[in-house]
């Protein structure tokens, strides 16, 4: 306890005008005392020269009160100080509860109001809090809110919770939406669309459109649309070509406009107007006849639109029948015209009146080249198909055997299908019966035979060379004097006696350079011979060429000389290489001549192809060679040892002297019997089994 001095000295100095904090310092204020009932201090504290203190441990809505003493350094103390009563608060951690019957009020298009059950606290519900979507919005005491300034037509989504003033906030309510009040819609206004009126065949093609006062999308649709028509929903265009069978009224075609909401409309009408088309007249055929004779005209012709159609004959005619007399030979134009009463189609035809024909066909030409069977004959004037195309009314010696006839469209060329001929031949053709085509029919003489002969030309054609050069193929030209290249003056100066007058490729000197192995290609129609002249100066000859033989031969030009080389070929894409030449060498000339049986190595006494030494059994007949027609003659004709064979009492189909009882493996081709070569000679390698062995080209 402070004593009374200690008690005066405070005093004494606060007299003197020290502050408190100046007497503390001195005097050093340290003694805190505490208690539950006023003046009756059961917790004693000395805090030092202090002049604040923080009291632990204090208990929650405890009432404690508070006085302050002095003491100095002689341990005399002051009494005490005014009395301080404080109650310690209880802390509120417990949030009130969830507000309950959220409810919304859709007020307008832009107003919502709230309403909801009150929570409940353990102290006391100091307000609510209001979420839109998450998101405070506002604060209140009461249980009612009123959200203005919203959207029209919009949903909203609120929460609420409660708090107290602890701060303790509740969990937010189970949420619920509204949707503002829509503004009322403006409904689109379509533009007037109309009737529409078109043509048949005619394309029609417009658009609709449409306003809407609160700008809304618009969306356009067609209904009740004729077939044919589209609308395209994105464009708001109709398009429609009607057909000629559309002509006619459709009503009700509907369009409409909508904005989502509402919806504006029109129906219209469309007129298709009928189009009349022409008539077409049906092709007519000229028409020939002998004087005297009646012309008779039947056209027909259709009508797109069905119309009635008459005829009427303008020119020579004017009626669709008319009898020719002696005045009328010669050549008449008459005009045929089919109306529909508007329109019209017109054609003109050619009658030709021939003067009464009192003489017989003849023959006018008999043409037998390139193919050995057939054979081309003309007559002098047109002739009745069906004498022309009779195989009995033709026979032709040498054993040649007639297939079939057949009348060119002209009326006066008969081509026949035979048996093979031989070049150098000289055959005779006898005709008999054959027509011409008056009323009362004129027949060929008797027995009317013409010779002729078969000549097998050389055909050269897709004639192609890797350079681009353009060469040229020269029909019988190998001569002294010829030109060599297409570009150079270069001139043959000798040619030897076999090759004059052959056909030679006339090449380009530019080319001596080349080395490809496929550098030149031609086609040829039939078995030949090739001659590659080459220059001397190079000797290491291309490879492609070491499969010729050295025939030991030279062509001489202004430049050079070439050594002639042969090979012989079976026919259809012959290629050589490259000349494979170097500076002042020249480029090869290249002959093809008709294979005459093995090239320069051998003579063809009977002209049939085949000599000798090539396995021709009889080189004084030409109707005797390896895999000719084995005929009827007592003779070996194929040269296959077998004298006759084939010429057994069946039907011969091709005329080959083979039948399928005899053995002939198709009897549909002439050049497929047993003995038949295959293996080499003219008919060798062509892909056939032709002497029925079994062994293609074997």
């Amino acid at each position: 306890m402070i004593n009374e001095d200690k008690r005066q000295a405070i005093h004494t100095l606060y007299d003197e005008g020290m502050s408190k904090k100046e007497i503390a310092r001195v005097l050093k204020v340290d003694i805190i005392y505490s208690g539950i009932s006023s003046r009756n201090y059961d917790s004693v504290n000395d805090v030092g020269n202090q002049t604040s203190y923080t009291m632990q441990n204090l208990v929650e809505g405890q009432t404690y009160y508070f006085a302050v003493t002095a003491y100095d350094t002689a341990n005399n103390e002051s009494g005490y100080s005014e009395e301080v009563v404080y109650t310690i608060p209880i802390l509120d951690i417990t949030a009130p509860s969830t507000p309950t019957s959220l409810q919304t009020t859709i007020i307008s298009t832009s107003q919502i109001n709230l309403s909801w059950n009150a929570s409940s606290d353990n102290i006391g519900v100091t307000g609510y809090r209001i979420y839109r979507y998450g998101i405070q919005v506002a604060d209140v005491s009461s249980t009612t809110y009123n959200d203005t300034g919203l959207s029209p037509s919009t949903t909203y989504s609120y929460t609420v919770s409660a708090y107290n003033a602890a701060g303790n906030e509740s969990e937010q309510s189970s949420a619920t939406s509204a949707t503002t009040f829509s503004l009322p819609n403006n409904p689109p206004v379509l533009s007037p669309v109309g009737n529409k009126s078109v043509n048949e065949a005619q394309a029609l093609s417009f658009a609709i459109s449409a306003t809407d006062p609160d700008g809304d999308d618009l969306s356009y649709t067609a209904n009740n649309l004729p077939s044919g028509a589209s609308f395209n929903e994105n464009t708001n265009t109709l398009d429609w070509t009607p057909t000629y069978n559309q002509a006619g009224t459709f009503t009700n075609i509907n369009f409409q406009v909508s904005d989502g909401k509402d919806v504006d409309s029109e129906s219209i009408t469309f007129t298709v107007c009928n189009v009349n088309r022409s008539p077409v007249l049906d092709p007519i055929s000229d028409i020939t006849v002998i004087e005297g004779a009646t012309v008779t005209l039947s056209p027909t012709a259709t009508d797109p639109d069905g119309d009635s159609l008459t005829f009427t004959y303008t020119g020579w005619m004017t009626t669709n029948s008319y009898t020719t007399n002696f005045n009328d030979p010669g050549i008449h134009t008459v005009t045929v015209t089919a109306s529909d009463g508007t329109l019209t189609d017109s054609q003109n035809i050619t009658v030709t009146v021939l003067n009464q024909d009192l003489t017989a066909p003849t023959i006018t030409a008999v043409n037998a080249v390139s193919s050995s069977t057939q054979v081309i004959l003309n007559f002098s004037e047109p002739v009745d198909e069906a004498s022309a195309t009779n195989v009995s009314n033709y026979s032709i010696d040498n054993a040649i055997s007639v297939f079939s006839a057949s009348l060119d469209s002209d009326q006066k060329t008969v081509i026949l299908s035979t048996s093979e001929h031989v070049e150098g031949i000289n055959y005779v053709l006898t005709v008999n019966n054959i027509k011409d085509i008056v009323s009362t029919p004129n027949i060929i003489a008797f027995n009317t035979m013409v010779s002729y002969n078969f000549v097998d030309l050389l055909i050269i054609s897709n004639l192609t060379v890797e350079s681009g050069q353009d060469y040229e193929a020269i029909e019988n030209g190998m001569l002294k004097g010829a030109m060599v290249y297409i570009d150079q003056d270069t001139t043959y100066v000798s040619v030897p006696t076999f090759l004059e007058n052959a056909t030679y490729i006339k090449t380009a000197n530019n080319d001596k350079g080349e080395n490809k192995a496929t550098f030149l290609s031609f086609n040829v129609n039939q078995v030949v011979t090739v001659y590659v002249a080459h220059d001397d100066r190079i000797t290491t000859k291309p490879s492609w060429l070491t499969s010729f033989i050295d025939t030991g031969d030279d062509i001489v030009t202004t430049d050079t000389t070439l050594s002639v080389f042969t090979k012989d070929y079976f026919g259809g894409t012959i290629t050589l290489g490259g000349n494979k030449g170097q500076g002042r060498k020249s480029m090869y000339t290249v002959i093809i001549v008709k294979y005459n049986g093995g090239g320069s190595g051998c003579t063809d006494a009977d002209g049939d192809g085949w000599c000798i030494e090539d396995g021709d059994c009889d080189d004084n007949n030409p109707n005797t060679y390896p895999g000719a027609v084995e005929l009827c003659d007592s003779i070996d004709n194929n040269c296959d040892g077998v004298i006759d064979d084939g010429c057994g009492g069946c039907t011969d189909v091709d005329g080959d002297g083979w039948c399928v009882e005899d053995g002939d493996c198709n009897d549909n081709d002439r050049h497929v019997y047993p003995g038949h070569t295959d293996a080499g000679g003219k008919w060798g390698r062509d892909g056939v089994d032709n002497d029925c062995n079994g062994i293609i080209d074997g």
